[in-house]
């Protein structure tokens, strides 16, 4: 019988990246332990009193070849692909507990599941196990199931030109600033509202804020990964404020909301989501 598990990656998609490169799903517990010669019975003595024993169990015993591995957490999925073999551990990697994975579909940015046109029963299904803690649990939903949910997701993805590809050094969207910054400086070839843009590192410590020449006026940069709430920039606004200066903001993501306050305090908002979707067919990717 194939299953379908949700296996979680590090903090929501942060090393999804180095999963689907890899063609790998992975957990991170029990780092120095190799299970592949340990019996189910000699585990459960073992390690029954650790942190994550339940976590490491269903991932080495529970999964098996040719089962479906959605990987996703909290409102989104990353990405999609079924096991290729048994599992392994790679001492080399983050997370040293590996099953193979042939990743069909790894999506740049993901997509949320409220987003997919799927049956109600499989959406609640799929929402209910994205959103526990539980880094690994079995689905209860069929390989037919797990094909609407693929087939959806496709249709859903905002960035279809960059699945399963390597964008200027990303194999997913960005969860750190520099991240942003590296999507910034690859996408200025190709607008003409970033080209305008020269932007001069003032050496501050965190080596990213920097001081805008745009025209005449002389703006400060402000870098973010994901604005997802005010409280995020709204101390950083009164002290833009309090020392009367001027900003843009340039994250990957803004809350519609966030962005119409940030913009009524009268700063500007740059997302480079929206860039990305617009020039992604130009962009030079890798496979």
């Amino acid at each position: 019988m194939i299953n379908i598990w949700k296996v979680a990656p590090h903090r929501q998609q942060r090393l999804i990246g180095e999963q689907t490169v890899n063609k790998i799903t992975s957990i991170g517990y029990f780092w120095e332990s190799n299970l592949k010669r340990m019996k189910i019975e000699k585990f459960d003595k073992k390690f029954k009193d650790e942190s994550g024993y339940r976590i490491v169990r269903r991932f080495r015993y529970g999964i098996k070849n040719k089962d479906y591995i959605i990987a996703g957490g909290g409102s989104k999925i990353f990405a999609m692909g079924q096991v290729s073999g048994h599992y392994k551990y790679n001492n080399n990697l983050n997370f040293s507990q590996t099953w193979p994975v042939r990743w069909d579909l790894a999506l740049f940015d993901g997509v949320k599941i409220d987003d997919l046109k799927i049956p109600t029963r499989i959406k609640n299904e799929v929402k209910k196990v994205l959103l526990r803690q539980d880094t690994v649990i079995e689905m209860n939903i069929t390989t037919k199931d797990y094909q609407k949910i693929m087939y959806s997701a496709k249709l859903a993805d905002d960035f279809p030109s960059l699945r399963n590809k390597i964008v200027a050094g990303l194999t997913r969207s960005p969860v750190y600033e520099q991240e942003v910054v590296v999507l910034f400086t690859k996408l200025r070839e190709f607008d003409d509202r970033l080209r305008k843009i020269k932007f001069i590192n003032t050496g501050m410590q965190s080596g990213l804020d920097a001081w805008v020449i745009d025209g005449n006026c002389t703006k400060y940069l402000e870098w973010e990964s994901n604005i997802w709430a005010w409280f995020l920039v709204r101390g950083h606004i009164e002290q833009l404020k309090d020392e009367d200066e001027d900003c843009i903001f340039v994250c990957w993501s803004c809350n519609p909301e966030v962005k119409k306050r940030i913009e009524k305090n009268g700063y500007e908002v740059i997302e480079i989501y929206r860039v990305l979707k617009k020039y992604q067919t130009k962009i030079k990717c890798k496979t």
